[in-house]
């Protein structure tokens, strides 16, 4: 195993590389399968009040796990709560099938320090390894290729704070555990409820879609959010803001002011920008659920030179 010691905690090649590639062909084909058999049996089996119920009970859960707890708690730090809703925050993430709390924040932290240079993790303009990206290879490798190079983070490096937290590593140990509570769980309650045909309704669509949906949206905040949209804040980066993807992801498609002030737990700096993650977060603040939550001030940050830039990736041709 081969470390490149200009890239600070990239690691290239050996079984991390090997385990990375098997790891995620798991964690995107068992799902993509599950949707491609729902779509085809939907019609076969249809959709019940009590499937979509338990779909949007899901998704809402494992979004949030993603938004508010792999990105701005477990990476970003942007606000504090207690034992609970640690707990709440990492099951959800375990839910999203995007890999181990401590894998999902050593990357998104490495992103962050290469931000679209040599050494991101998933940057449409660069490999990982430095190679340029033309556009169309740049938003391919942006939205999944990346998961199957031989590039890993280095944990000890990017996330030593995790590494000392004894509950996150409990859930770092048993993640298969917890990522397969999230297809049990939706298969239950629809027996539950309505026998063994809701059961498989719950499963295919408030399991296999529902986490298919989260990936390729999460995917996509990494190829579309850095290749089209809005640039309304200087970030040094690719970053831009698409608004349908905030939507989908409470709030997360604010990346450019995402990346123009990371350390920030709301989103919505500009009038019109909807940041469901935010608002969540200031109800729950409201509620004593969590507390110090870190907000960027308008004041703060630095306009970008032309907030119509439409924002093309600007890999070579």
């Amino acid at each position: 195993m081969s470390t490149e010691l200009a890239i600070r905690g990239m690691i290239c090649g050996g079984r991390p590389g090997i385990r990375k590639r098997i790891e995620n062909a798991l964690l995107i084909g068992i799902p993509t399968a599950g949707t491609l058999y729902a779509l085809t049996a939907g019609y076969r089996l249809g959709i019940t009040i009590t499937t979509v119920v338990v779909f949007v009970v899901f998704y809402l859960w494992a979004g949030l796990g993603l938004s508010l707890g792999l990105h701005r708690y477990f990476t970003h730090r942007s606000f504090q709560c207690g034992r609970g809703m640690v707990i709440w925050l990492a099951l959800g993430a375990c839910f999203t099938w995007q890999g181990t709390i401590l894998r999902w924040v050593a990357d998104h932290r490495r992103h962050h320090r290469y931000h679209d240079h040599r050494g991101d993790v998933h940057s449409p303009v660069y490999t990982a390894r430095g190679r340029r990206l033309t556009r169309l290879r740049g938003f391919l490798h942006a939205h999944f290729a990346w998961m199957f190079d031989d590039t890993t983070t280095d944990p000890a490096v990017y996330a030593p704070d995790l590494l000392r937290n004894r509950l996150i590593l409990h859930f770092v140990t048993f993640y298969p555990l917890y990522a397969s509570l999230s297809l049990v769980l939706p298969t239950a309650v629809g027996y539950v409820v309505g026998g063994a045909t809701e059961g498989l309704r719950c499963l295919l669509w408030a399991g296999f879609v529902r986490i298919t949906l989260i990936h390729h949206g999460t995917w996509a905040i990494n190829s579309v959010c850095h290749s089209f949209g809005r640039q309304d804040f200087a970030s040094g980066d690719q970053s831009r803001n698409v608004w349908f993807l905030s939507l989908l992801l409470f709030g997360e498609g604010l990346h450019n002011n995402h990346h123009a002030a990371p350390y920030s737990a709301c989103l919505d700096f500009l009038p019109g920008q909807s940041d469901w993650g935010g608002w969540i977060l200031r109800r729950f603040d409201r509620l004593g659920l969590v507390a110090d939550l870190k907000t960027a001030a308008l004041s703060e940050l630095t306009p970008s030179p032309d907030k119509s830039q439409a924002g093309c990736n600007v890999g070579v041709e």
